[in-house]
């Protein structure tokens, strides 16, 4: 992931975490199993063009471990 990950502006943050859930064949189920950790829930309404940098890093974050099969390595996680 870089510093900006490929979110669509103009979807929700739901809308993205489907679109790549499509993309990639995944259940829709994988989003309630992550979201709460990822603190994303409160803001899966929200159009990904008002997220702050941080958020925008974190729904990446989200959609690497509900697209990943294997696992995710990390560089600098903290």
């Amino acid at each position: 992931m870089i510093e900006a990950p490929a979110l669509y502006p103009n979807m929700t943050v739901e809308a993205n975490l489907k679109f790549y859930c499509r993309l990639y064949h995944k259940d829709y189920s994988s989003i309630d199993c992550y979201k709460e950790d990822l603190e994303v829930a409160t803001y899966l309404k929200r159009k990904a063009s008002k997220l702050s940098l941080g958020m925008k890093q974190r729904v990446g974050l989200f959609i690497a471990l509900i697209t990943s099969d294997e696992f995710i390595l990390l560089d600098e996680p903290t």
